[in-house]
């Protein structure tokens, strides 16, 4: 018969309320989504449209180690650098004492005039991935 899901949702229970996470079309041979990361007590899947009765075998849930990629990095006609990460589950950290920075260094928002921020005319960076509980 085929597939027999034509749309489906993904919730979770964050805070004793219920927050979507994905709304998608189709249930294919092993059908992965990724979610952002969130803290949930329970997941609910819905099947809100199909063509014939569903037929569901397995559902899981699985943490996977986040693939960080390369954040984006603007510089603006005055030398303002403006560096985003590319994904919603990372946090950039920098120093600008040439020290390495790690999760307790201060979190990234944006660095004006980078000569004249940076002590040692450096910037380190690092980017973490948040962690994800269910």
């Amino acid at each position: 018969m085929g597939q027999r899901v034509r749309a489906f949702t993904v919730e979770a229970l964050i805070d004793n309320e219920w927050k979507q996470l994905a709304k998608e079309t189709t249930i294919g041979y092993k059908r992965i989504l990724r979610f952002p990361t969130v803290t949930a007590t329970q997941l609910r899947f819905t099947v809100t449209d199909s063509k014939a009765c569903p037929l569901i075998s397995t559902v899981g849930v699985f943490l996977a180690t986040q693939v960080l990629t390369q954040p984006a990095i603007f510089r603006n006609k005055t030398g303002e650098i403006n560096i985003i990460p590319t994904d919603n589950d990372s946090e950039i950290y920098d120093t600008l004492d040439g020290s390495q920075p790690t999760s307790q260094s201060s979190k990234y928002t944006v660095l004006a005039q980078p000569k004249e921020k940076c002590k040692y005319g450096l910037l380190l960076m690092i980017q973490y991935q948040r962690r994800v509980v269910l």
